[in-house]
């Protein structure tokens, strides 16, 4: 049933190839694969965009100058005041997350600054992809995220 959550405590085993969610100091991170690398992402499952981060930009940026987007000044405020940034917006691009493909559109990538955990990691990995798929299966103890259409 759509916009449902179900609780389970089993989970399958799967191979290491396969294990893509782990977490640091109770960060959840997720490895996707662009452009043929594995790329660990924040996993924010309260965030409502998926956003790469200057890092990603820094190490595609061929690649994106390359893919149809817009240029833009942006701005985010929070209790810590107000940070302004340039931005490159693409028109569409595709995530892999094992056999799972993500199509995104209207996907910012922050140009001057790196994501709030570091410059490590590629962006943050929000709802909108997650809204692609009827089922969402989390499991911290397998160390998988996967879906079903």
């Amino acid at each position: 049933m759509k916009d449902t959550i179900k609780f389970s405590n089993t989970y399958k085993t799967v191979s290491v190839k396969e294990k893509n969610l782990f977490t640091e100091y109770l960060h959840p991170i997720l490895f996707l694969t662009f452009n043929g690398d594995l790329l660990p992402f924040c996993f924010d499952t309260g965030g409502n965009e998926t956003l790469f981060s200057r890092t990603f930009f820094e190490r595609y940026k061929s690649v994106l100058e390359k893919t149809p987007h817009s240029t833009s000044s942006e701005k985010i405020a929070s209790v810590g005041g107000e940070i302004k940034y340039q931005s490159i917006t693409m028109d569409n691009l595709s995530l892999n997350l094992n056999a799972f493909k993500f199509n995104l559109k209207n996907l910012e990538t922050n140009k001057d600054q790196y994501h709030r955990f570091g410059k490590e990691f590629y962006g943050n990995f929000g709802k909108d992809a997650l809204a692609q798929f009827s089922k969402v299966v989390i499991s911290f103890k397998g160390n998988y995220l996967e879906f079903a259409e």
